[in-house]
C-alpha cells in the first residue's frame, strides 16, 4: 500500500502489479493516499467498507465467480457518490465514448502517463499538492 498524509483517498483496481505500482507512485507523488488491489472481490469490499474520494478501475480484470467484477465495483462506488475513472488499454474513440456513457468521469490510457493523472485530478477539482 502507498500512503501519504493527504485526506484525498484513491482506490485502484488493476490485475497487473506493474500498473498498480506505477499508479500508486503517481497518485502518492500528487499528494493522495492510495490503496492498491489486484482482485475485483477485494476492491468491492474496500468500496463498501471504507470512504474514498476516487476509484480507478482497470477495464480488463479477470472475471471471478459471479462474472465481471468491474461493473459491480463501479456501481458500489457510484452508489456512495464516489467518482470512478477507467484505466484501459482500449484506445479508440468509440470505446472511450462507451466508457463515458457508462459513467466514467475520466479515462487513463495504458501506458499511464503522469500528465494524464495530473490532468484528471485537476479536472476533478482535487486540491492535493501537484508536483
Amino acid at each position: 500500500m502507498f500512503s501519504s498524509q493527504s485526506l484525498f483517498r484513491v482506490l485502484v483496481l488493476d490485475d497487473e502489479p506493474m500498473v498498480l505500482a506505477l499508479l500508486g507512485h503517481l497518485f502518492v507523488s500528487m499528494g493522495c493516499a492510495v490503496e492498491l488491489v489486484e482482485g475485483g472481490g477485494e476492491a468491492l469490499g474496500y468500496v463498501r467498507d471504507q470512504p474514498w474520494n476516487l476509484v480507478v478501475l482497470d477495464q480488463q480484470v479477470p472475471h471471478v465467480q459471479g462474472g465481471d467484477p468491474v461493473p459491480r465495483v463501479q456501481a458500489a462506488a457510484e452508489s456512495r457518490g464516489v467518482p470512478v475513472w477507467a484505466c484501459t488499454s482500449l484506445c479508440n474513440t468509440l470505446e472511450w465514448d462507451a466508457l463515458r456513457a457508462q459513467g466514467y468521469r475520466h479515462i487513463l490510457a495504458k501506458p499511464v502517463s503522469p500528465d494524464a493523472v495530473r490532468s484528471g485530478l485537476r479536472s476533478f477539482g482535487q486540491q492535493a499538492t501537484m508536483n
